[in-house]
């Protein structure tokens, strides 16, 4: 947006000291935590006197506007973009009696079904939505969820946009912005698989950011425009200029496994830090020599009887980061299925699916379909997850995709 300007990076650095002295107020007693938070969110940081902003060390030689990276995970998903365009819809929807909180309670509860490797957090995204969390969300004005929730929750929000919720022209631009904030989120999934050129992604992005901001601000006010509707757009400013996708998702998983290995670390002072990353380098090195380059069967495999050279497992992950495992519905162009076989032949990974046809569109993220009565073999690096699915009692499939 033409309107958002970059602070000269000395004002940048007075910000922050500004942000020091609140807290160190704040720790003397001197000043109230509602006023520290206030500065906090003016700012838009919570810098302390002992961290990576506040070095006069690092300020000597970094210019922290010009190497910070923004996190897409954060910026969109947690308190972000997304998760104020998915409430406000949810409030629009609420405030003229055309659908509530319950009702997107209940619609969760539906036997909605999520791939094996998010099925248990999946199963419960109801749960943001029932008494206690409702009044939780009502409060606070924003939706009260994990980020890795709201990436699976998301989609759900939407299908029950465009198909549960009643068609009603007062609430039109509010499902407008809400479709736009995730079409967003889209185009940064599908740049994080490698789906689309990251280039091309940076565009898209800045275009769906742009419509959105700008409808937000015709509907919502400025006051809606927080800082982190500026982050979005240095991300696609990010795309742009990088080879991949930034994703806190990654690092922070590096964090777990780091930490598993530090809380077993006793060494004390100077050796502390060697020991955990001696335990780090050997469990990679470990992971490297069991694994394909992060491709490949997962779990117990077994051979596949008269087919020499071919093995068998419940799970696979393909080389473009694909996760399937039996039981999973995925798609390969024009055509869904369920996976009954995953298995590797000659290094090449295939799932063995048994396909369903498609029937009707619900929407252009959603669709019925039914089982053709037909078993094919496909190539791992050619099939794309769907988000959820419903098997209806008469066996019809309705699939939900991003």
């Amino acid at each position: 947006m033409s309107q958002f300007s970059r602070w000269p990076e000395q004002d940048f650095r007075d910000a922050i000291d500004i942000i020091v002295e609140a807290r160190r107020r704040f720790t003397e007693g001197q000043l109230p935590k509602a006023k520290l938070e206030l500065v906090e969110r003016a700012y838009g940081f919570r810098a302390t006197a002992d961290g990576v902003l506040s070095s006069p060390q690092l300020r000597d030689s970094v210019n922290f506007q010009e190497v910070i990276r923004y996190d897409w995970v954060h910026t969109m998903l947690a308190d972000g973009v997304l998760t104020n365009a998915a409430w406000r819809m949810i409030d629009a929807l609420e405030q003229r009696g055309l659908a509530s909180q319950n009702d997107i309670h209940h619609f969760l509860r539906e036997k909605w079904v999520m791939p094996a490797h998010r099925r248990n957090q999946g199963r419960a995204l109801w749960r943001i939505f029932d008494g206690q969390s409702a009044t939780h969300n009502k409060n606070a004005e924003t939706i009260k969820c994990a980020a890795s929730e709201l990436l699976t929750l998301y989609s759900l929000l939407r299908h029950f946009a465009r198909c549960r919720a009643p068609r009603d022209e007062r609430v039109a631009e509010n499902l407008r912005c809400f479709e736009l904030a995730c079409n967003a989120v889209d185009i940064l999934l599908l740049a994080k698989r490698g789906s689309i050129p990251m280039v091309e992604a940076g565009r898209r992005l800045r275009v769906a950011l742009s419509d959105h901001t700008a409808l937000s601000i015709r509907l919502h006010g400025a006051d809606s425009v927080k800082p982190k509707t500026h982050w979005a757009f240095d991300i696609a400013d990010q795309l742009e200029a990088s080879t991949f996708v930034f994703d806190a998702f990654v690092i922070e998983r590096l964090h777990l496994r780091i930490r598993a290995i530090a809380d077993n670390v006793k060494t004390p002072g100077a050796g502390f830090e060697r020991a955990v990353l001696s335990g780090v380098v050997n469990a990679h090195s470990r992971t490297a020599s069991t694994s394909l380059a992060g491709a490949g069967l997962v779990g117990a495999t077994a051979g596949m009887p008269g087919a020499p050279g071919a093995w068998l497992s419940d799970h696979v992950e393909s080389s473009t980061g694909v996760k399937a495992a039996i039981g999973d519905v995925v798609s390969r162009g024009a055509y869904m299925g369920t996976v009954v076989a995953c298995c590797m032949e000659d290094g090449d990974l295939f799932v063995v699916v048994d396909v369903f046809s498609k029937d009707v569109d619900l929407s252009q993220n959603a669709a019925v379909w039914s089982a053709a009565g037909v078993r094919q073999v496909w190539n791992a690096t050619e099939i794309s997850e769907c988000v959820c699915w419903q098997i209806a009692a008469t066996g019809q499939l309705t699939a939900l995709w991003m």
